[in-house]
């Protein structure tokens, strides 16, 4: 859902294949990417720096959308519609930490930061021990990912989409977590 550029690549051989229903039913998935990932640019206009109240508030939404969601439209096809738009809203949710901006729903900006700063340890640039943290940041970040694939693909296997309760209660519950760490710096 969060990779664009294969929904594209999927939605022009639809074209090709003169099969323009698909077609609109795969570019509407980035539209809504881009939508959700509006509503958290709106909702995050600047710089969040703190786990507090605002973000807290915003996850614990994620969390009863997603609810809501499965509940009234799983197993249908636009189903996958309200999943874009969350992914988008997740994936928009602005946060910096240590310079590094996170990103939670791909893989691509990691991988780039993991390559620069690998180049950048390779040519010895002088902010070493910074490069040093975004490579242990970068190793953690791709090791989190893929034990959330892995989990996601077992819980999926298991329970089909009603396994994305679990996500759901972990969106509120995080959300309920920024409440009692208010302050909690990142950056």
């Amino acid at each position: 859902m969060s990779n664009v550029t294969g929904i594209f690549v999927k939605g022009m051989h639809s074209v090709v294949d003169g099969r323009m229903e698909t077609f609109k039913y795969i570019m509407t998935i980035p539209v809504l990417f881009l939508v959700g990932t509006t509503i958290s640019g709106v909702f995050f206009s600047e710089k969040i720096s703190d786990l507090g109240k605002k973000y807290g508030i915003y996850l614990i939404f994620l969390g009863f959308f997603l609810t809501v969601s499965t509940v009234l439209f799983r197993g249908k096809n636009y189903f996958l519609y309200f999943l874009a738009l969350i992914t988008g809203m997740q994936n928009g949710m602005y946060l910096n930490y240590k310079g590094i901006i996170c990103r939670t729903t791909h893989m691509t900006g990691t991988i780039t930061d993991l390559g620069a700063a690998i180049g950048n340890i390779l040519v010895g640039n002088r902010k070493s021990r910074e490069n040093t943290y975004k490579l242990y940041y970068c190793f953690v970040n791709i090791g989190s990912c893929l034990t959330g694939m892995v989990a996601g693909g077992m819980t999926y296997n298991q329970f089909q989409e009603q396994g994305l309760y679990l996500p759901a209660l972990g969106y509120i519950f995080m959300g309920l977590t920024c409440f009692k760490n208010k302050k909690r710096e990142v950056c």
